[in-house]
């Protein structure tokens, strides 16, 4: 009997004869066997799949996803990469890590934590120390340590290189870390970083010790595109930019405006919204509410910031009209303790839309859920402290190579931990969109929260299937 195998164009060819493709619209289930429907992972649309064996299986293909292996549909696999954005809670402001089409890497923010550290560990397998080879472009939204914070903890992880770095132009001034001044000069920029001393400097000063070819941008509206994104970049046959909404170079000299981004995928468009002071808010909604300007702020999703009620920004919700709208609890400052306090505070006009909201850890202020956390952490802790004084006293290199890896699994799982649950995960194709998040125990038929949604040629937008 002549054995059938995955045809070409469902796969991608890598070095060395590696074959990897992705898992389909909205999710996909990882069996355990050929021939059973007992699973053992639950991926989601555009999970990266790692082909073992091209030979079919009764309609399945031998793979390895997620930290496991088994099997997986042959209709459950495509060839594309699809657009990644993955929201982590980092405290009180958040992060997010965009993976492009074409696997560029993006940090938009860090949040006041080592969270997005312990993430970036846990997502590229950092712990061998093997440096990454792609270089990292960075975002500082705002002269916040609450967003730039837990760069400290990236910059001087020296696996993880950077190439560009953008931020709002503003620095304090000199003897004055009060006031704030613009700085767009490269030369009074590079002099800056190099001799002064606040904590958004030394944070900057940092990335560049570990980077020497790193470059500064101080960006606004007028900058139009981050670099090679612009709107005539296209991955996979679509349109793929991100568009530079504020700060306003009008207002140049005010201080501390937001950094707001646009992100467009074929038909998708997410907007990066967050934190802002109202006066900021409500300069930005003014400047583009004319009928030309409007379309700016329209976004299939939305990430709106944290909730507290002083920086609740309802009238950009509403303009973005969005069909998911993604918070940030605002760590231990947040004013609200479910998600029907937050849809209360939408007002009428968005609760009467329906419209889903997903948040990065509210579900995970509960008493119970740290407390069984902490010790899977403690744990896992003294397990590492255990083998480490075990290491001091051991000489056979077999042994001290197995008690290494002991090391490593510990730390994974610590990392795991921490980043996964409360995480957002967004992935498109540019027709086809999901919003998920991982729950604390799974369900009999799913680990996930997915919200799905698809293009609509009649409604001009994306719409929920379910």
């Amino acid at each position: 009997m002549t054995e059938e195998h995955l045809p070409e164009h469902l796969f991608n060819l890598g070095q060395y004869n590696y074959k990897y493709a992705f898992a389909t619209f909205p999710s996909v289930k990882l069996y355990r066997y050929s021939d059973s429907d007992e699973w053992r992972n639950h991926l989601l649309f555009g999970d990266m799949i790692n082909i073992i064996d091209t030979e079919i299986t009764n309609e399945r293909v031998r793979v390895r996803c997620r930290n496991n292996a088994g099997w997986v549909k042959v209709s459950d696999i495509q060839k594309d990469r699809v657009l990644e954005m993955n929201f982590i809670d980092g405290g009180e402001g958040d992060g997010c890590h965009i993976i492009t089409p074409d696997e560029k890497n993006i940090l938009i923010d860090a949040g006041n934590s080592a969270n997005m550290n312990h993430y970036l560990f846990w997502r590229f397998d950092l712990y061998r120390k093997e440096k990454i080879q792609q270089a990292f472009s960075a975002v500082v939204t705002r002269n916040d340590r609450n967003y730039f914070g837990g760069f400290k903890h990236i910059f001087n992880n020296k696996e993880l290189p950077f190439d560009n770095l953008y931020f709002n132009g503003f620095l304090a001034k000199k003897g004055n870390g009060e006031s704030f001044e613009f700085v767009a000069d490269q030369h009074k920029l590079s002099d800056r970083i190099k001799t002064e001393g606040t904590s958004l400097i030394k944070i900057f000063r940092n990335a560049l010790d570990h980077n020497e070819n790193l470059k500064f941008y101080p960006i606004n509206n007028k900058t139009e595109f981050l670099n090679g994104y612009d709107s005539e970049n296209i991955i996979n046959d679509k349109k793929f930019n991100i568009r530079v909404l504020s700060p306003l170079a009008d207002n140049s000299m005010r201080l501390n405006q937001a950094i707001r981004l646009k992100v467009s995928y074929g038909n998708a468009e997410i907007l990066l919204g967050g934190e802002s002071d109202k006066e900021d808010s409500r300069e930005f909604i003014d400047y583009y509410s004319d009928n030309k300007k409007s379309k700016c702020l329209k976004a299939d999703v939305i990430s709106a910031g944290p909730l507290n009620k002083k920086l609740f920004d309802q009238g950009l919700i509403e303009a973005a009209d969005s069909r998911v709208i993604i918070f940030s609890t605002g760590g231990d400052e947040s004013d609200f303790n479910s998600v029907n306090d937050i849809t209360e505070a939408l007002g009428e006009k968005i609760k009467d839309l329906n419209v889903p909201v997903v948040t990065t850890d509210l579900a995970h202020a509960k008493a119970e859920f740290n407390k069984e956390k902490k010790k899977y952490i403690f744990d896992r802790l003294e397990k590492i402290k255990q083998v480490e004084d075990e290491m001091k006293s051991e000489d056979n290199q077999e042994k001290l190579k197995t008690f290494e890896a002991i090391k490593i699994k510990a730390r994974k799982e610590i990392d795991s931990m921490i980043t996964k649950y409360g995480m957002i995960n967004l992935r498109t194709d540019g027709e086809k969109l999901v919003v998920a998040r991982e729950l604390d125990k799974p369900e009999k038929d799913t680990k996930w929260k997915i919200h799905s949604l698809e293009y609509s040629d009649s409604s001009k937008r994306f719409e929920i299937i379910k």
